[in-house]
């Protein structure tokens, strides 16, 4: 069941955040975390989790795991706090998870491949805003969150400094972090920048 007071805030790309955090009258059996990380509950959890993963390595059963589940608290968690000012009881003892027959595999399977095609979609149309300025097609061969532009350091400070665009010092951007509304100004400010 979905916090209503949460719903608007999570939209377009956030909208998978949705059903993340629920009340505690879901109906869906909920386990208590306190008992997961118990030596029993962990045992149990890798065995369960297990089943829909390769491998025997139980620390990166875990880490797995926890990616799949803890990591989606940070967001609404976040959001809930700051947006709404609504302290969100995530205290080990008051938090309780929710394990679908998979271990939400199918949902973290999911989401993972809409991630992939909208970061893929970010370098194509990425690539296509920066054609005006230069020959920047590595950009949609690439794959991954981040790309190096392959600009100066002082190209860089500029980026920084005139248009407010933050990249490392080697270039290297983010482009999971782009959208589609600020892709022209990206580019024209590479643009400036490289003139």
């Amino acid at each position: 069941m979905t916090i209503r007071a949460l719903a608007p805030l999570f939209v377009g790309d956030f909208e998978h955040y949705r059903d993340i955090l629920v009340l505690p009258d879901d109906p869906r059996p909920a386990i208590p975390v306190r008992e997961l990380i118990t030596t029993d509950g962990l045992a149990w959890l890798l065995e369960h989790y297990r089943r829909f993963q390769p491998g025997d390595d139980r620390r990166a059963l875990v880490s797995q795991w926890s990616r799949t589940y803890f990591v989606k608290l940070i967001v609404p968690t976040v959001a809930a706090n700051m947006v709404l000012g609504h302290e969100l009881p995530v205290a080990l003892d008051k938090l309780e998870v929710i394990l679908g027959d998979d271990g939400l595999r199918a949902q973290w399977q999911d989401e993972l491949d809409g991630m992939c095609k909208r970061i893929l979609h970010l370098r194509h149309a990425f690539a296509d805003t920066l054609a005006p300025v230069g020959d920047f097609r590595f950009i949609a061969r690439q794959r991954g969150m981040f790309s190096f532009l392959g600009i100066s350091l002082e190209q860089v400070a500029r980026l920084r400094t005139e248009h407010g665009i933050y990249l490392l010092d080697s270039s290297r951007v983010n482009v999971a972090g782009l959208n589609d509304r600020v892709l022209p100004r990206v580019a024209d400010a590479i643009n400036d920048v490289l003139q």
